[in-house]
């Protein structure tokens, strides 16, 4: 009984080990799967980084060459950056989204010297009625190339919820000291009457200091949305400088890569 008590001891001590060594080695090799988990885990943020590198930072390096292009002068363009980037820090509206409402402007003949504060105020409008600011541009850049105020955009500023009829009925009341109905504004529009000069001046009394949409990116610049838009904006921002300071080595990357896949029967 003593010998039988003493074997059943030592097989259990033996079991025991046996489950330890087992338990010891699963923990190794989750130890080891993780480590690999966690190096996979780290290549794939890498990829991830490095394309958002070259797809928004690359984004970024077209947009300032299509400004260089467009106004022929780099140093122009430097200076024009450098303002949308310190309006994007107090607005809604995000660097991209600024720059490229820039270009739109500048297709459709505003002046660089014009430029900057047509963004700002057009800007300042849409975040008040919450109108895509590219339907204003669309409507602004249009009657400017017509010079006159054609029905159709006059519908489609009325549309984005700016009083368009009332504000020319006011500004023409002022201007003629009579009153003008908003039906006389209508026939005159139909006339070809109402110019893009008097579109641009009631347009901009709403976002002269005092008017209804004075400085609104601003106002609304301390909303949660606002402030963690700006996070996506230095985001970008990082990534555009990353594309510039590393354009060298992945043009060349890009290079060996392009030759590399235009002759793969020959290198297979």
């Amino acid at each position: 009984a003593h010998l039988a008590a003493k074997d059943a001891a030592s097989a259990h001590a033996t079991a025991s080990i046996n489950l330890g060594n087992a338990m010891g080695s699963n923990i190794t090799i989750a130890g080891k799967l993780g480590a690999t988990m966690a190096s996979l885990y780290s290549v794939h943020m890498a990829k991830d980084f490095l394309a958002n590198v070259i797809e928004i930072g690359g984004e970024l390096e077209h947009q300032k060459i299509a400004m260089d292009t467009i106004f022929g002068d780099k140093g122009k363009r430097i200076d024009l950056f450098d303002k949308i980037t310190t309006l994007a820090r107090n607005s809604p509206f995000g660097v991209m989204e600024l720059t490229k409402s820039v270009k739109a402007l500048s297709a459709y003949g505003v002046e660089y010297n014009e430029i900057y504060e047509t963004a700002k105020r057009l800007a300042d409008i849409s975040a008040a009625t919450s109108v895509d600011i590219n339907r204003l541009i669309l409507a602004f850049g249009k009657t400017k190339s017509r010079t006159f105020l054609d029905g159709l955009e006059a519908k489609q500023f009325a549309y984005a919820n700016i009083p368009i009829y009332d504000m020319l009925s006011k500004k023409l009341t002022e201007l003629e000291g009579k009153f003008v109905s908003v039906k006389e504004v209508m026939g005159r529009i139909k006339k070809r009457e109402i110019g893009f000069d008097m579109v641009k001046e009631v347009l901009w009394d709403l976002t002269d200091e005092g008017g209804k949409f004075y400085d609104m990116q601003e106002a609304l610049a301390g909303s949660v949305k606002t402030s963690w838009k700006l996070v996506k904006d230095n985001i970008e921002l990082m990534y555009g400088e990353l594309a510039e300071s590393l354009s060298g080595p992945l043009n060349g990357t890009a290079e060996i890569l392009q030759g590399l896949t235009r002759e793969w029967r020959t290198v297979a």
